[in-house]
């Protein structure tokens, strides 16, 4: 190996340690586990039904949610121009609380016929806890598939 190539290959050699040594010792909030489950999500009325549980030890203040709706007849987006629906919960949770919400999906609804839907990649993709801090799912990592 000529002292060009050695050089090279020692060059990366050290930018791969450093960007490995930042990368494992700074903090990551885009991959960290959400300190929250929910369970129970379903579609009914109109609206879609979840029970949240906060296992923080911290109060959340509120939360952004995105999902997929689908119509069960022929796995069509349900609703024109809306493939992804996102929406936000101005509704506080505290910390070690169960508690049950409702989306209501009216608003998106055209005429009074009520579709039967099938909710998908329904995932929190940002929460805001009362002390300013927040978690970010930007990716749908912990997306969830409804009844």
């Amino acid at each position: 190996m000529n002292k060009k190539s050695l050089n090279s290959v020692l060059f990366y050699l050290i930018l791969l340690g450093l960007t490995s040594t930042c990368f494992l010792s700074c903090k990551n909030d885009v991959f960290s586990k959400p300190d929250f489950s929910i369970s129970n999500l379903t579609y009914k009325d109109k609206g879609v039904y979840f029970d949240f549980y906060n296992k923080a030890q911290k109060d959340i203040k509120s939360m952004q949610i995105k999902m997929c709706v689908y119509d069960k007849k022929d796995g069509s987006v349900a609703f024109e121009g809306e493939g992804i629906i996102t929406c936000q919960i101005d509704s506080g949770v505290m910390a070690l609380e169960q508690r049950s919400f409702c989306i209501s999906l009216q608003d998106y609804f055209t005429d009074d016929k009520d579709l039967e839907l099938i909710i998908d990649n329904f995932y929190i993709s940002r929460i805001l806890y009362t002390d300013g801090k927040e978690w970010k799912d930007w990716f749908g990592l912990y997306s969830q598939k409804g009844e």
